[in-house]
C-alpha cells in the first residue's frame, strides 16, 4: 500500500488526468467542468483497517434550460460537508453500512443519521468513484452508464490500481464493467430474494454487487455490513 504522500501525489495527478482527458474529449465548457472523485481524507484511508472503495454511476450539478447537466468544478466530498448532508439518500445509506460495518452495528442498533450527522464523516475514508466524471443526469439509463465506462474506463481501471482497495462495493454498477469471467469466483449470495448482495473473489480482491444505495432499508444495510465481515474475515 501506498504511503499517505505517495497516495496524495497519486491522487493529485489522477485528477489532473481526469480533467485532461475532458479537455482532449471535448467535454469541457465554460458550462462543465469534470466532478472530481477519489478519497476525502488520504490519511485514514491509508490507516484504515479494510480498505473500501465504493463505484457508483454518476454525480450531477445543474442543469440548463434544455435540460443538459452542467457545472462540475468541485470534488464529490464537498457534498459531504454540507448541512444537509445527511438527508441525501445515497450518503445515507453508504453511511449507515459504513459505520455499521465499523462498529459491529446492525440496522436495530445503529443511531438516526438525523441525531447522528457526523455520521456521513464515514464515507471520507473510503475511496468513492463515479463511472462518469462529468455531471450527469439525476437518473442514469444502462445504455449512458455503459457507454460512459466505456469512456472513462482506463482512468476507472487506474484509480483501482491506485487506491487499491481490499473490497469493491458496485451500487448497481458491476455489470457495466469488464471483468473477466473465468477469474472470477462466487462466494455467496445475502438475501436472494430481496436486493440480492453478492460476493465474489477477483484474483486476492473481493467484489460486492449490490442495489444503488439510495435503495437502503434494513435488508440492504445489514446484508452488506455482514458481506463486509465476510470479506474481513469477521
Amino acid at each position: 500500500m501506498k504511503s499517505i504522500e505517495e497516495l496524495t501525489k497519486a491522487q493529485n495527478d489522477l485528477i489532473d488526468e481526469i480533467q485532461a482527458f475532458a479537455e482532449s474529449n471535448n467535454l469541457v465548457s465554460e458550462k462543465v467542468c469534470p466532478i472530481y472523485d477519489g478519497v476525502a481524507d488520504i490519511e485514514a484511508y491509508v490507516r484504515s483497517s479494510h480498505k473500501i472503495m465504493w463505484i457508483l454511476k454518476e454525480g450531477y450539478d445543474d442543469f440548463d434550460e434544455k435540460g443538459n447537466p452542467i457545472g462540475g468544478g468541485w470534488y464529490m466530498w464537498d457534498l459531504w460537508d454540507k448541512p444537509d448532508a445527511w438527508k441525501q439518500r445515497s450518503q445515507v445509506g453508504m453511511s449507515y453500512v459504513l459505520y455499521g460495518f465499523r462498529n459491529n452495528l446492525t440496522w436495530g442498533e445503529l443511531p438516526a443519521i438525523s441525531r447522528c450527522r457526523t455520521m456521513v464523516n464515514e464515507l471520507k475514508s473510503i475511496a468513492y468513484i463515479n463511472i462518469n466524471k462529468m455531471p450527469g443526469q439525476r437518473k442514469t439509463t444502462p445504455a449512458r452508464a455503459q457507454a460512459k465506462y466505456n469512456l472513462w474506463k482506463n482512468i476507472i481501471n487506474k484509480q483501482i490500481e491506485t487506491y487499491d482497495p481490499e473490497v469493491i462495493i458496485f451500487g448497481g454498477t458491476m455489470r457495466f464493467f469488464d471483468i473477466d469471467k473465468e477469474k472470477l469466483t462466487h462466494i455467496t449470495t445475502i438475501s436472494p430474494d430481496e436486493l440480492p448482495i453478492e460476493i465474489y473473489k477477483l484474483n486476492n480482491r473481493w467484489l460486492i454487487s449490490a442495489v444503488h444505495p439510495q435503495l437502503y432499508s434494513e435488508v440492504f444495510v445489514d446484508g452488506l455490513i455482514d458481506a463486509l465481515k465476510i470479506t474481513a474475515n469477521k
